[in-house]
C-alpha cells in the first residue's frame, strides 16, 4: 500500500544551501520546507509559495485526490506492464532454448520490464500529487522533494 494522502500533501519543496565537489564526492546541504497548500477538489492548484530560507518564489502545482489517485493507477499499470513484459520473455526463452535468434531481442526486452517496472513502482509508492520547479540536479535552488533526492 502507499502513503496515505492527506488534504495537504506531505511532500516537502526544499531549499539548496549549498552544493560542494571534492574529487569523486558531492556534498548537498538543503533544507525542507512544508508546502502548506491543500489540495484542490478537482484537477490542479497552481500556487506560488515565497521560499522559507531565501525568499524567492518557488512555483508548486497540486493535484486533487481524484488526480493522484489517477496518477498512482498509472504507475501501477506501467509497473504490471513491465511486470508482463518480463514474464512473457522469460516464458519465450524456456519455450525456445537460450540458443535461438531471437535471443538478443528477448534479453533486451526483459531488461526493459525489470527496468520498467522498477521505476514504475518506486514512482506508484512515493506519489504524492504535488510538481515543484524541476529535478534536484537541474533546477537551480529549489526543488520538490522525491524519493530520488534522498531522505525526508
Amino acid at each position: 500500500m502507499p502513503r496515505k494522502l492527506r488534504h495537504v500533501p506531505s511532500t516537502p519543496y526544499v531549499h539548496l544551501v549549498s552544493d560542494s565537489a571534492f574529487g569523486s564526492s558531492r556534498i548537498r546541504v538543503d533544507r525542507n520546507h512544508p508546502i502548506g497548500l491543500e489540495r484542490p477538489a478537482t484537477g490542479a492548484h497552481r500556487a506560488t509559495l515565497s521560499c522559507a530560507t531565501c525568499g524567492d518564489p518557488v512555483a508548486i502545482t497540486v493535484l486533487s485526490l481524484t488526480a493522484t489517485k489517477l496518477w498512482r493507477l498509472g504507475w501501477l499499470l506501467a509497473s504490471g506492464l513491465g511486470l508482463a513484459l518480463v514474464v512473457t520473455c522469460a516464458l519465450s526463452v524456456i519455450g525456445t532454448g537460450p540458443d535461438g535468434d531471437a535471443m538478443p531481442l528477448l534479453t533486451l526486452g526483459f531488461l526493459t520490464g525489470i527496468l520498467l517496472s522498477v521505476y514504475a513502482i518506486l514512482h506508484w509508492w512515493h506519489e504524492d500529487g504535488v510538481r515543484g520547479p524541476g529535478l534536484p540536479w537541474r533546477s537551480g535552488r529549489h526543488y520538490v522533494r522525491h524519493f530520488w533526492a534522498g531522505p525526508r
